[in-house]
């Protein structure tokens, strides 16, 4: 994807020397279950996203809030990862139940 020749068009290519720590990153969102972006997208604006599976865990949709960087850890220590847990993990069970879900 950001080896791409879309990517180069957009701008968006990571350099050979930053693919391993790019590769170790993504890792990293894997094992915890979540992606946090800190104004990497939008300046001032800071969001934690989590993956949305359907019952045969394939990655259907994903679930983000958004909010702004200065109150980013206000927010992420009153619980922020657990409720998006706890909402994705309801919304799955929706999902799964959806008789239009594609294997």
């Amino acid at each position: 994807l950001f080896r791409s020749n879309n990517a180069e068009i957009g701008g968006d290519t990571i350099p050979a020397a930053e693919y391993p720590a790019f590769l170790r990153e993504l890792e990293s969102i894997r094992s915890n279950g979540f992606a946090a972006n800190f104004e990497g997208t939008e300046e001032g604006v800071s969001a934690l996203g989590i993956a949305l599976h359907n019952r045969h865990r394939h990655v259907v949709g994903a679930l983000s809030v958004a909010t702004p960087a200065t109150r980013f850890r206000k927010v992420f220590d009153a619980g922020l990862v657990g409720a998006l847990r706890e909402t994705s993990r309801q919304l799955e069970i929706d999902i799964a139940a959806n008789p239009a879900d594609a294997e």
